[in-house]
């Protein structure tokens, strides 16, 4: 049996995240709050960085959603549309964004829960 895509399931309220983040150090900052209940869904992401950094996605505080990515000075991370989504949190946690150095990142994150 074929698993069906998020596209076969149905409609789903996509929202949208401004992200306007100023990491002051190396740390973990929160994208999108927590929803009691719900995992966050991924399935687009426009990211840029002032400067040189890496940045990874997290569900809440520890879990790793990603690898670290790391980009340039003005870099861009432009994950691209995916309907079954890149990643998702665990229910009721939030979605961070592990930040490796002092910069801030700018963008949108487009999202559904579930």
């Amino acid at each position: 049996m074929v698993d069906a895509g998020l596209r076969d399931l149905g409609p789903k309220v996509i929202k949208t995240k401004v992200v306007n983040l100023a990491s002051g150090s190396a740390t973990d900052v929160e994208a999108i709050a927590l929803v009691t209940g719900k995992k966050i869904v991924v399935i687009n992401f426009y990211l840029v960085v002032e400067e040189s950094t890496s940045i990874g996605f997290k569900s809440g505080g520890s879990t790793a959603l990603t690898g670290l990515m790391i980009q340039a000075e003005k870099g861009v991370y432009n994950a691209g549309y995916n309907p079954d989504g890149h990643f998702q949190t665990a229910a009721g946690e939030a979605l961070n964004i592990a930040c490796g150095a002092d910069t801030d990142i700018d963008g949108w994150i487009n999202y559904y829960e579930e």
